[in-house]
């Protein structure tokens, strides 16, 4: 039975809308919204359209800030309805998982980021190890739609209906920015549920090759690290992986192009190892402060604008900090929190990030840098409900705090 005639059942959909509560991917109020979709059947229309035309309406094309550099992310969206179909899409290609390797982490169900870092950890000895790591430059829109599909059609060969699909999703040049319609290249259309299947997908021969040969290699989407004994190894492993890529028509950013010798520090996916100790990465750390500093100017403004009070501004500032480490985020991404809090084993940059933001809330407060900022005390700060990193991150480690997604 193919994915569109799955889709159909509503026993299914009870347990996708389960699925994704039960793992708070939906904030409350878009809860109700699923609820009310699923329970309803509301599904079944949209269904029935899309399996006769084999096509979305056009989607909705979004440039999204990226925090370390100038240039837009480029997203793709559609309807709160068609989007639920489309993770109801993502949620069924789920069921092909065992076609990837195990060194592949991005987007799998029972894997991620705290499975890739405890796997490295466990099989490395970090002291002793080099290491090159890559970051696959614009990867989902740098994807061959021709050849993602071709994959799709020998590694899925009974899932036709959702190959023609997928075809016309990926082949249609169209998009709608800023209320024109535009031709662009798509890729996968990051920012699509179906995006990360096909992600994964696209780089399976270049994970395969590093499992078979039982080197230490983790893929996560668009970032990649291998470890090797000697410089000549790793020398191999380098040529390797630049090659594959570059078969693939992809590109590496050279910027975040790293080479390491034992002994020295190693970062992927946000954290840094060194020795035995796991913590916040300095990009990581520069990267939230920025986020921070952006918020700051962005709210005196308003203040001064909106004539606003000094605690009223506070208070702003305190909500944008807390929902940015504690609460459901924008665009789907995971908590703060939730990403760092199981990974590492170290405090101090987290002393140093609530220190920046607590500085960034007196400032906002009395509109000036220096001691007289301290007029505001850190006890009326938490009164306000700021809640501190360090003092959140001891309690989770200690069972007495569950981070939300």
């Amino acid at each position: 039975m193919e994915i569109i005639d799955k889709i159909k059942d509503h026993d299914l959909w009870i347990r996708f809308m389960e699925d994704r509560i039960s793992k708070g991917c939906v904030r409350n109020k878009e809860c109700e919204e699923l609820k009310t979709f699923v329970n309803e059947r509301k599904y079944l229309k949209l269904v029935l359209q899309i399996e006769r035309t084999k096509e979305m309406p056009v989607p909705y094309l979004l440039e999204v800030n990226k925090s370390s550099v100038s240039r837009k992310r480029q997203v793709f969206t559609v309807s709160k309805e068609e989007n639920y179909i489309l993770k109801m899409f993502a949620y069924l290609l789920n069921e092909y998982d065992d076609i990837f390797s195990e060194n592949l982490y991005s987007f799998r169900s029972g894997s991620g980021v705290k499975k890739a870092i405890s796997t490295i950890k466990k099989n490395v000895n970090l002291e002793k190890v080099y290491t090159y790591k890559a970051d696959i430059k614009d990867y989902f829109n740098s994807i061959s739609a021709d050849n993602v599909l071709k994959m799709f059609s020998e590694y899925l060969p009974s899932e036709k209906w959702m190959l023609s699909f997928l075809e016309k999703l990926l082949k249609s040049p169209f998009a709608i920015k800023d209320g024109s319609l535009v031709e662009i290249k798509k890729g996968v259309m990051a920012g699509f549920p179906t995006a990360g299947f096909l992600a994964n997908l696209y780089l399976k021969e270049l994970d395969e090759y590093f499992f078979k040969k039982g080197v230490i290699y983790a893929r996560y989407s668009d970032d990649i690290i291998v470890f090797a004994n000697s410089q000549e190894e790793i020398c191999v492993y380098e040529d390797v992986i630049k090659n594959f890529l570059s078969s693939k028509g992809l590109e590496i950013n050279p910027r975040k192009e790293v080479r390491t010798v034992p002994g020295e520090k190693i970062e992927f996916l946000g954290v840094e190892f060194w020795g035995n100790q796991i913590n916040v990465s300095d990009m990581t750390e520069k990267k939230l402060k920025a986020k921070i500093k952006r918020k700051a100017r962005a709210l005196y403004r308003w203040k001064i604008r909106k004539n606003a009070t000094d605690e009223r501004t506070a208070r702003a500032m305190i909500r944008f900090l807390n929902n940015k480490f504690y609460n459901n985020s924008t665009y789907g991404e995971i908590t703060w929190c939730r990403w760092y809090f199981p990974l590492i084993t170290k405090d101090d940059k987290l002393k140093r990030i609530d220190q920046y933001a607590v500085d960034s809330i007196r400032y906002l407060y009395t509109g000036r840098h220096g001691k007289s900022n301290y007029n505001l005390t850190y006890q009326d700060i938490k009164l306000m409900g700021y809640r501190s990193l360090v003092n959140s991150f001891w309690k989770f480690k200690k069972g007495k705090y569950e981070v939300s997604s």
